[in-house]
């Protein structure tokens, strides 16, 4: 690994509320990313994971998401982070190569943020190799979902008092000052979203066991009424993109909230 791309670490987000989630999080980590060779921590508040690969990272009694990652932040010596959250499960294996070229484009175009889940090509200017800026104003400009970082910027934006929904609302709002920020316009690295509010989703709970993955049986599968409602919100999520005007999305989205 050359020395520009030891710059990157992975930061995984969490707490000690989710940790049934990090031995089958890492487990599946470890199947789709073998040959992972980046530093990993884990946020946590006063536990440890055992994985000798798994840095953790103990911020303190749990106050606030927000004040969870200015605590890690602090910890970090890498001066970019590539954020993932604790119920985010990869679904293919990772191509190393491809995510070195990204972070490449990144450091090469002095970019402050790379949105690595898929960001509709509408909301995207100057696209170039499946990569544009994302203007300000957009709605969700600040999701740390699956994003490359510059440290500094996401200590910037972050509010120690912000929820992670308060961070997408607020802290986009708060991006809009800096100019280099982009996202992909495919998902650069597809995932299971195994946890909606508190409870397993279904579908993700499935393709993720059949691959041998052991999860934690204290925690709830959703209903399928409650998997139903929550499919016609990510359908709702499309057609929000699809039919609300540019300017109007970040109004529509402070009323209207997410399902997860």
């Amino acid at each position: 690994m050359n020395e520009r791309r030891k710059s990157l670490a992975i930061l995984i987000l969490s707490c000690d509320n989710y940790e049934d989630l990090w031995k089958p999080f890492f487990e599946n980590f470890k199947k789709m990313w073998p040959d992972c060779d980046k530093r990993i921590y884990l946020i946590t508040n006063h536990k440890r994971f055992d994985e000798e690969s798994v840095i953790s990272l103990e911020v303190g009694d749990d106050i606030s998401w927000g004040s969870n990652l200015l605590g890690a932040l602090e910890k970090i010596t890498e001066e970019y982070v590539l954020t993932i959250f604790d119920d985010l499960f990869f679904k293919y294996k990772v191509d190393t190569d491809k995510i070195d070229k990204l972070f490449d484009k990144f450091l090469n175009e002095e970019m402050d943020y790379m949105k690595l889940n898929h960001t509709k090509s509408m909301n995207l200017k100057n696209i170039k190799a499946g990569i544009g800026l994302i203007p300000s104003g957009a709605a969700y400009r600040s999701s740390a979902v699956i994003a490359i970082w510059k440290k500094s910027i996401l200590k910037q934006i972050c509010n120690s008092h912000d929820s992670a929904w308060d961070f997408e609302i607020y802290g986009s709002e708060r991006t809009d000052k800096y100019y280099r920020w982009y996202g992909c316009a495919y998902e650069a690295l597809p995932v299971d979203n195994l946890v909606i509010k508190g409870k397993y989703e279904r579908k993700a709970y499935d393709r993720i066991s059949k691959k041998g993955i052991l999860l934690s049986t204290k925690r709830k599968q959703m209903s399928r009424l409650e998997n139903l409602k929550y499919d016609f919100s990510m359908y709702r999520s499309i057609l929000f993109y699809d039919y609300i005007p540019f300017s109007l999305q970040r109004i529509v989205r402070k009323i209207f909230g997410s399902y997860s």
